[in-house]
């Protein structure tokens, strides 16, 4: 139960890391954000920061909060359901890592696409929060006990 709860709170703050950057970012460009979308890290540091702590977070890579949970997932995994459900979800982490990292090569980081200095709004109190859950990604990844007790 323990590994569920810090996976379920855990995929809500990373889930509202991304969208928070991909809503940052669109409110900047005044255009939807896409596959097609390049380099947009270099106009929004702070979303591609929060979208890429957001994605490996949830994917469950350490040092942040989300490799807590998997972590005891995969315990449990082992423990109740064996080799093949442990396989199973190693093999759906591998393909969330693989959507993710081709999200995040493809829309955040090179060269930015065409004109890089047109953002039309900015969204300060918006960006303060993404690092706010930045931080506590982190902090709650190192110490999870703060919140969960001893995990």
């Amino acid at each position: 139960m323990t590994g569920a709860m810090i996976g379920a709170m855990s995929h809500t703050l990373f889930k509202v890391l991304l969208f928070g950057a991909l809503g940052v970012a669109e409110l900047g460009s005044g255009r939807p954000v896409t596959l097609d979308s390049r380099g947009l890290s270099s106009r929004f540091p702070v979303s591609g920061a929060a979208f890429i702590v957001g994605a490996l977070g949830i994917v469950g890579v350490p040092p942040f909060v989300g490799f807590a949970g998997r972590w005891r997932l995969y315990l449990t995994g082992i423990q109740y359901g064996g080799i093949s459900l442990v396989l199973a979800m190693t093999i759906a982490t591998g393909l969330a890592l693989f959507y993710y990292v081709r999200a995040i090569h493809r829309v955040w980081l090179g060269p930015p696409q065409g004109n890089a200095n047109g953002c039309s709004k900015r969204a300060p109190i918006a960006a303060f929060l993404l690092v706010v859950l930045i931080a506590a990604s982190l902090l709650l990844g190192l110490f999870p006990g703060l919140v969960f007790g001893q995990v």
